[in-house]
């Protein structure tokens, strides 16, 4: 089957920028009579067609793309699914199918039979989490074995043979929650700093080690008068328990503390403890938002939330695994999304995005 010529290949093949290609080939913007002929004397002599729709049809062939994940916590992932949704909005009308497993937490068995049913049926490319929970080394066998072509997305696993990596920059995180407090207390503050219990496996182990190092190492390098006291939380209980957890580290310790960083994902516990306490109310910084983040905001519970925008993701991962099967890009080995700190002003950051419906 011939190869289907894409504004991309022109633009390579001519050592000028795809947008230059763009406006000539559409009548558009500024650019020169001269370069403008160059171009559509080059993609006619290719046989370039404008209309990819028409392309598409011409093949009739679906191009398959499916993407896994977890399903805790569900906020957060249904925030992704419609990234994905808006991305398979634009893709579907070029004979694009794009599939989303959400898979129950911990359950590898189910993981692996919906994958290798996945492949049995055919697809073309994968993008998946590195969700520790599971399997991870046998659901990266699986793929490698059938040479199927992924990306990771939301969590890196830079030992896998992924093609690249799409989400936040989990050091880069905690170094931006580390300015933002530094900047935000007096120099002899003490900040409690709470993450996971390093010595048991939980499903953001990862994510808070990377956030916990990037955070230290700033406090270190700019703030070194501040006192950080990291105390670990046993997440692996039920939500009761870890409530209980982290209302005697709050309410029972000798120090009372100017601010707390919340590293892991149990920030609606952390507002019904603090909603509870008899303390003053600290500076609260924490990270990713939650049902009802809102109303803390408005109650002056949060002061700040560090924001990696899911939707962006689920979107950005389903773009990227187009533009490689379309025309075999092999993107850069990482690309972070920028993170961006939410306060109550601007707590409209999550809808911060184009619907294509």
């Amino acid at each position: 089957m011939k190869k289907i010529v894409t504004q991309k290949d022109i633009a390579q093949a001519l050592h000028i920028g795809q947008m230059t290609v763009y406006r000539a080939l559409h009548n558009k913007g500024n650019i020169s009579p001269e370069l403008r002929e160059r171009i559509l004397a080059y993609a006619d002599e290719v046989g370039y067609q404008a209309n990819r729709a028409a392309q598409t049809l011409v093949q009739k062939k679906v191009t398959r793309i499916v993407l896994f994940s977890t399903d805790t916590p569900r906020f957060f992932w249904d925030s992704v699914e419609s990234g994905i949704g808006l991305a398979k909005e634009q893709v579907k009308h070029f004979n694009y199918s794009v599939e989303y497993y959400r898979i129950a937490n911990k359950n590898s068995v189910e993981y692996l039979s919906a994958l290798t049913a996945v492949i049995a049926e055919g697809v073309d490319a994968v993008g998946l989490v590195n969700n520790e929970e599971y399997d991870m080394t046998a659901i990266f066998r699986v793929l490698d074995d059938a040479q199927v072509p992924y990306i990771l997305f939301n969590i890196d696993a830079k030992e896998s043979h992924r093609l690249c990596y799409i989400g936040p920059d989990y050091i880069g995180g905690g170094r931006l929650a580390a300015e933002f407090l530094g900047k935000c207390v007096a120099g002899t503050s003490k900040i409690l700093v709470i993450t996971d219990d390093h010595t048991k496996q939980n499903i953001s182990a990862e994510v808070n080690h990377l956030r916990i190092d990037g955070f230290m190492s700033v406090m270190k390098e700019r703030y070194p008068s501040i006192i950080n006291t990291i105390q670990g939380v046993d997440l692996e209980q039920g939500a009761t328990d870890v409530g209980l957890e982290l209302k005697t580290i709050i309410n029972e310790s000798e120090v009372c503390f100017d601010a707390i960083y919340l590293v892991p994902p149990i920030n609606q516990l952390l507002m019904e403890v603090l909603a509870e306490s008899k303390r003053p109310l600290p500076k609260v910084l924490l990270h990713d938002t939650f049902p009802g983040y809102k109303e803390f905001f408005a109650r002056d519970m949060i002061t700040a939330i560090i924001f990696q925008n899911p939707i962006q993701q689920g979107f950005y991962a389903v773009k990227v695994l187009e533009e490689m099967v379309e025309t075999g890009f092999i993107p850069r080995d990482d690309i972070h999304l920028v993170q961006e700190v939410m306060l109550a002003e601007n707590s409209d950051l999550d809808k911060n995005h184009l619907s294509f419906d």
